[in-house]
């Protein structure tokens, strides 16, 4: 209908039907919520990148200050699809149809026309079936979307600044095409943001790379600008709005496509008023986004869909204190006697380590790589079996690169990373990058990495394992920057290998390569920590001891 009347006529048949529909309910139009969405893409936006940006409008969306009435949920842990490579053809379908590669088809960007659009359509194209008086609009900035089979009302294939003056012309009323008369109003619109992806590839997708980095800061401007147009509508204090925020897939130096962790994990939001404020649980995916929007449409979600409906799962907020949970706490301060309380003291396993002056806080220990380490033992505070929340945390610093991949700490056997138990890594790369390995069992092994670190600077290390959802582990920087990725631990299972746990070595206490790094602050707990706590340790690099947040709390 929308393309056979004039601006007036159409404007006039909009006005008439609202004040039909409230007449018969009793109500005044301006009581009467209309539904609409914003759907952004950013293509190449890591998880750690808006935590390492200037983002002060995602930072709104996030904090669930932008609007009243509005929350959010957030993940910085979410991830790509996995059964094609992390790259923008499979993931860009998935975002838009909320299945995978498997169903879709799409393997890569050669075969996006290909896609099974027939069987898994469009979320657009669902919504216009539904119902064929919504006005809905595509906004893309890489021509291979336009292969995206969709019955989208408006179409645009520009450049990320024209299209986000586009936007905000259609949120405001004022875009006009011959399809699209002006003050047309918008139900349902969808953008995809591309700049963030090339300045990764012009150097890096890092949060060490200041070119990649004010990329993220410019999208964040563009979508300020939505937002701006989004809150200055007349009627926006009746209109009941959804907002999400996702990307294609992360990177590794220049490129992407690599299945690893820094290449899977991507941020997700969803903003609504009726989305629960908090951290996401689960495994938030890209592929989430398409369900999400229909049912806030009010439409049954597809049983063929692989994604799930997001915003009202949340993790449980810890609100008793960063020592909540706390089993083992060694500060070093001249000794190895656990501060937590709990009693897990650590013993010289091997060789002399050596407790210094001039750590990150007071005393350290030194672990000179020959044969040093320490031993927590195999209390059951450390037995986290199958299903218990844990983290592990400590200050990191190095002169040069390790030889070989030592072990910081962990209880398994490391001749195999399929042995059962867990490791936090000094190198899965290079001789200079951080890791996780996780497994029960051989079929449910799983590698996170890698965190490419520097030398003569402290690091904080924190491993983060959510059991039903993801391990996080975050590497901060001495210069500021809050390194993230994560990985699926969900099948994973009893990881209590029966050996002890060690600082500086596996849990036999014999592997062959041997750990050489200055360590502080060593910590455990029995649950995962947040991004919120991980803040407030790392202190924007500077650092805060446990010990002094822990006082603070009390």
């Amino acid at each position: 209908m929308k393309n056979k009347y004039s601006t007036l006529c159409y404007q006039f048949k909009q006005l008439l039907n609202t004040t039909l529909c409230c007449t018969a309910l009793g109500m005044s139009s301006a009581s009467l919520a209309s539904t609409h969405s914003l759907l952004i893409a950013v293509d190449g936006l890591r998880g750690d990148g808006i935590e390492n940006a200037n983002t002060p409008h995602l930072d709104t969306l996030i904090n669930g200050t932008w609007a009243a009435g509005y929350k959010a949920a957030f993940a910085h842990y979410a991830q790509t699809m996995t059964d094609a490579a992390p790259n923008s053809g499979p993931n860009h379908v998935g975002i838009m149809t909320g299945v995978t590669a498997k169903k879709s088809g799409v393997t890569g960007n050669g075969n996006v026309a290909g896609g099974n659009y027939s069987t898994y359509p469009h979320y657009l194209t669902l919504l216009e079936q539904s119902n064929s008086s919504l006005n809905t609009a595509y906004l893309v900035t890489w021509g291979t979307d336009m292969q995206i089979t969709n019955t989208a009302d408006l179409k645009i294939d520009a450049n990320d600044a024209v299209n986000t003056q586009n936007a905000v012309n259609i949120i405001k009323g004022t875009y006009s095409a011959s399809n699209w008369p002006q003050g047309t109003d918008i139900d349902a619109l969808f953008i995809f943001l591309d700049d963030v992806d090339g300045a990764g590839h012009a150097c890096c997708f890092t949060a060490s790379d200041d070119g990649y980095v004010n990329e993220i800061n410019d999208v964040d401007s563009q979508i300020g600008q939505l937002l701006a147009a989004i809150k200055a509508r007349p009627n926006f204090t009746h209109e009941d709005w959804q907002i999400v925020v996702t990307s294609d897939h992360g990177g590794r130096g220049s490129s992407h496509g690599i299945h690893a962790a820094d290449n899977y994990t991507i941020p997700f939001l969803v903003t609504s008023k009726v989305a629960k404020q908090g951290y996401l649980s689960g495994i938030p995916r890209n592929y989430d986004a398409a369900p999400t929007v229909l049912a806030h449409h009010g439409l049954a979600v597809p049983a063929n869909m692989d994604g799930t409906v997001q915003g009202q799962n949340i993790r449980q907020e810890n609100d008793k204190g960063i020592d909540h949970g706390l089993t083992t706490y060694l500060p070093f301060n001249s000794n190895y006697e656990d501060a937590s309380g709990n009693h897990t003291h650590a013993q010289v396993g091997g060789g002399s380590p050596e407790l210094r002056a001039n750590g990150k806080f007071g005393t350290y220990v030194k672990i000179n790589g020959k044969k040093e380490h320490l031993t927590l033992g195999k209390p059951s505070e450390l037995d986290f079996g199958t299903d218990t929340d844990f983290t592990l945390m400590t200050w990191y610093r190095v002169s040069g690169d390790q030889v070989g991949d030592p072990v910081i700490v962990g209880n398994k056997n490391w001749v195999s990373g399929a042995n059962r138990g867990t490791l936090l890594l000094a190198n899965e790369g290079n001789g200079d990058d951080f890791g996780i390995n996780i497994a029960s069992s051989r079929s449910d092994r799983k590698d996170i990495d890698p965190i490419d670190y520097t030398f003569n600077g402290w690091w904080l290390l924190v491993a983060s394992f959510d059991r039903q959802g993801v391990a996080t582990l975050y590497a901060g920087s001495p210069s500021g920057e809050l390194n993230i990725i994560a990985g699926d631990i969900s099948n994973v299972g009893d990881i209590n290998s029966e050996l002890d746990w060690n600082i500086g070595q596996d849990g036999t206490g014999r592997y062959h390569y041997n750990l050489k790094a200055d360590l502080d602050d060593f910590a455990v707990w029995r649950r995962a920590i947040t991004l919120s706590e991980v803040r407030a340790i790392y202190n924007n690099g500077h650092g805060s001891e446990l010990l002094s947040l822990m006082n603070a709390s009390h």
